[in-house]
């Protein structure tokens, strides 16, 4: 992954109207930490910073240079504030990334093939769209692809069965990524065989009894 630059501004401004104001010019307040430095109060322009994560396959995930006066710390965007009713973002953790010290992130799960079960009826559902890994920085990938071609119907594809090189998941091993649900015309099928059948024969001995008693 090649790293992308943002400018950031020192950030001295503290205090709810202070920050709000910055907010209002289109600038969101920042923290930078992790490491061996101190945490760095910063500031970021907003539209430049959702741009950075539009135009890149690996979206927030993306590894960036942050120059802060000129001096550029490689950071990943850890943690998000949003706002409750518009859902924009209000302020970003960045984390500084080392080469030979692995990151934990989430990526998300794309599905990848056609499952046997679905071109016997079966519905292919996903279940996780998205899962957390360990890596190094230059090893996230833009998303972690699940092959269902193997599945048939009713089958089940779950976290621990995902093959990564080089990666560590950190996810439940038995969440579900995605299943092959079977048609309803056959769970109706299944259902009606497993009914217990009416017994006819305690019919027929009732009516073998009233003729008994003429």
């Amino acid at each position: 992954m090649t790293a992308t630059v943002l400018d950031a501004k020192p950030r001295t401004e503290k205090g709810k109207n202070k920050v709000k104001h910055l907010r209002n010019e289109g600038i969101i307040p920042a923290v930078v930490y992790g490491g061996s430095a101190e945490p760095e109060m910063v500031s970021v322009e907003l539209r430049i910073l959702e741009m950075l994560y539009n135009r890149s396959p690996y979206g927030r995930n993306q590894i960036i240079d942050l120059s802060i006066d000129g001096k550029q710390t490689q950071v990943i965007s850890k943690d998000f504030g949003r706002h409750p009713v518009t859902g924009r973002i209000k302020h970003v953790d960045f984390y500084r990334v080392q080469e030979g010290k692995t990151v934990a992130i989430n990526v998300p799960v794309r599905l990848s093939g056609t499952a046997v079960g679905q071109k016997m009826g079966g519905v292919l559902l996903q279940g996780l769209t998205a899962i957390k890994i360990e890596c190094q920085p230059s090893a996230i990938p833009e998303f972690v692809a699940a092959d269902v071609s193997g599945m048939k119907l009713g089958d089940v594809l779950q976290v621990k069965d995902l093959k990564l090189d080089g990666i560590n998941v950190k996810s439940m091993r038995y969440e579900i990524i995605a299943t092959v649900d079977v048609p309803r015309a056959e769970k109706a099928a299944g259902s009606t065989e497993d009914s217990v059948p009416v017994n006819n024969a305690a019919a027929s001995e009732d009516e073998d009894g009233e003729s008994g008693d003429e």
